[in-house]
């Protein structure tokens, strides 16, 4: 997602999404954040990924920000490319959704389990849709606050571990009934 004209010249936004790149909760999900600052895995599907040695590495470009230790790709025309092809499947994922409901996705609420940054949930959120959950197994409260502050929606997030031999969460998480739920985890891995 382009948060580029969200977050405009507004300093405090962007110094938050690169404490939420720093602290690793902005990190596999494709978000251009100002014209030098991009986090995303569409690095993933190239031959160029090859050398990663942790998850965190090479899945950012921001070379006048402090994102800590991790490990920065040095081409942005490279990596925004293929953040782009990454970012095109969101979007396409979106827009099948939004067609299957002719064209509108208002009145609907939709879910996600393993919802990382819940870009999918946001897609749908700007689309109109009346509510999103999202549940994953690490804490993704603050960027789904900092998302919710800049975009002017409201999809709220659960931390949850799902356990897929029995198809449930462990504990006790409130999952309401939605119209949609999706899962798009491998996108992600």
């Amino acid at each position: 997602m382009d948060l580029r004209s969200y977050i405009q010249s507004d300093h405090k936004k962007l110094e938050e999404g690169v404490a939420l790149i720093r602290s690793n909760h902005l990190l596999y999900q494709p978000f251009i954040l100002a014209d030098d600052i991009e986090v995303g895995e569409g690095r993933n599907f190239c031959e160029d990924y090859a050398d990663v040695k942790t998850v965190f590495d090479l899945n950012v470009y921001a070379p006048k920000a402090n994102v800590g230790s991790r490990r920065q790709a040095t081409d942005l025309t490279s990596f925004r490319q293929y953040n782009g092809e990454y970012r095109a499947i969101y979007n396409h994922l979106a827009d099948i959704i939004t067609s299957h409901f002719s064209g509108s996705v208002e009145g609907l609420t939709f879910a996600e389990i393993g919802a990382n940054t819940g870009l999918n949930l946001f897609n749908m959120a700007v689309r109109g849709a009346k509510k999103c959950y999202g549940y994953d197994w690490n804490d993704m409260n603050p960027v789904f606050s900092w998302l919710n502050s800049l975009l002017g929606t409201d999809v709220e997030f659960q931390q949850g571990v799902y356990n897929n031999l029995i198809h449930r969460f462990d504990g006790s998480i409130d999952v309401p009934e939605v119209d949609v739920m999706i899962n798009t985890i491998f996108t992600n891995h």
